[in-house]
C-alpha cells in the first residue's frame, strides 16, 4: 500500500544576492557612470580651449602640408570647411549648413561680414564648390593662392573682432 506522508514545512530558497546588494550594485554603476561623464566633458572643454583662431590656422597649416598629397577635392574641402567653420564660431552663425549662395546672401544683406571681404570670399567659395562638385582640376598654385584667400579672411575677422572686443572694454 502506498505510505501518505505528513506535510513538510516551507522550504527556504536562497537569493543570490540581498537587496541590499542589489542597492550597492546599483548605486555603484551609476557613480561610475558620472565619473566617465565628468571625465569625458572635462576633456572635451580641455581639448577645446584653444580659441577658434588658433584651430582655423593649424587646419591650414595641416592643409599646407598635405597640399601635394590630397586629392582636389579633399583640399577643397578642408581649406573651405576651415574657413566655414572658423566663420560659423565666430558670427555663431550654422555657416556650414548654408550652400555657398545661401551664405552670400545672407553676407550681403545681413552686413555678417566686412564688404570688402566679398571680393575674396565669393570667388573662393565658388572656385571650391567648383572643385568639389565639377571635379574642375587645380594647380598647385592655384591651391596655395585658395589657401592664401582663407588664410586672409581667418586673419582679417579675426583682427575685426578683437578691434570691436577692444572697443566694447
Amino acid at each position: 500500500m502506498i505510505d501518505i506522508h505528513d506535510i513538510r514545512g516551507p522550504v527556504a530558497i536562497n537569493q543570490p544576492f540581498p537587496w541590499w546588494a542589489w542597492l550597492l550594485i546599483v548605486l555603484g554603476g551609476g557613480l561610475l557612470l558620472s565619473a566617465v561623464l565628468w571625465w569625458w566633458r572635462r576633456r572635451a572643454v580641455v581639448q577645446s580651449s584653444r580659441t577658434p583662431y588658433e584651430e582655423a590656422l593649424e587646419a591650414l597649416s595641416q592643409a599646407k602640408a598635405g597640399m601635394g598629397k590630397l586629392s582636389d577635392k579633399e583640399y577643397c574641402s578642408l581649406v573651405s570647411d576651415t574657413l566655414r567653420g572658423y566663420l560659423e564660431r565666430v558670427l555663431s552663425l550654422p555657416v556650414l549648413e548654408y550652400t555657398t549662395e545661401e551664405f552670400l546672401e545672407d553676407a550681403r544683406s545681413g552686413g555678417l561680414l566686412d564688404a570688402s571681404l566679398l571680393p575674396v570670399l565669393e570667388p573662393f567659395l565658388i572656385q571650391c564648390d567648383e572643385v568639389k562638385f565639377a571635379q574642375q582640376e587645380l594647380e598647385l598654385v592655384q591651391r596655395e593662392a585658395l589657401r592664401n584667400s582663407a588664410l586672409g579672411v581667418i586673419k582679417y575677422v579675426h583682427e575685426r573682432s578683437n578691434q570691436s572686443q577692444k572697443e566694447d572694454a
